[in-house]
């Protein structure tokens, strides 16, 4: 599966003060963490070929096939961990572009190559900050994309549960009359609006479509 030439994406992550979690809310996280690893193999089924690989706990890894929506399926499983935890939690991700030897593909974690040393080292890098990009032999692309994803992490980082919920319909695409119903009751189309303004929206999807069409498109 893996090409010798092309570029590939790692994102690898590790979840924010786990280590404080009641035993049941680290066994519910965990829960949480692998059935995001389903809908993201659902929603992503060619850029997300294998499960995300959950290790020690609280630290995971994940290979993305198709570098253009590597940041897109990063933000999803990040998001969905702060949603189907209430915020309770936050996850802290690196994403490393570049070559890759091998993946195996019962255990993502046990890869090799120049994408998985930069995403493991960029989640070493992380003080607080919670979301790095790095590109293999690119400084160009580097020192642009450290700008972008301090204004990306900054957003999601503050967001609410409520933008939360709205943020991630949005970031699949969702039109507002669908986004309502993330909410039991469905809230109204007026306060999903005020949510994505609230939560900056309009500048999370700037820069995200920046990221991906100047950096991570060069790569399709």
């Amino acid at each position: 599966m893996i090409e010798k030439d092309k570029i590939y994406a790692v994102i690898t992550g590790d979840i924010v003060g786990s280590t404080r979690l009641s035993d049941a809310d680290r066994k519910r996280l965990i829960e949480v963490m692998k059935h995001g690893s389903s809908e993201l193999q659902k929603i992503y089924p060619e850029a997300v070929p294998f499960p995300v690989d959950i290790f020690r706990g609280d630290s995971w890894q994940l290979f993305v096939a198709e570098v253009p929506k590597a940041l897109r399926v990063a933000l999803f499983y990040r998001l969905y961990i702060k949603i189907q935890t209430e915020n309770v939690s936050d996850s802290k991700e690196s994403i490393g572009v570049g070559r890759v030897v091998f993946v195996p593909e019962s255990r993502v974690s046990e890869g090799a190559g120049p994408a998985f040393e930069l995403s493991g080292k960029g989640l070493d890098g992380l003080k607080q900050a919670r979301m790095s990009l790095c590109f293999e032999d690119n400084e160009e692309f580097n020192s642009y994309a450290d700008i972008l994803i301090m204004v990306i992490d900054s957003l999601v980082t503050s967001l609410t549960y409520k933008q939360s919920l709205a943020v991630f319909g949005a970031l699949q695409g969702w039109l507002q009359k669908d986004i309502v119903t993330l909410w039991d009751p469905p809230i109204s189309q007026q306060a999903v609006s005020d949510h994505l303004k609230s939560a900056r929206w309009s500048l999370l999807e700037k820069s995200l479509a920046y990221i991906e069409e100047k950096m991570l498109g060069t790569f399709a």
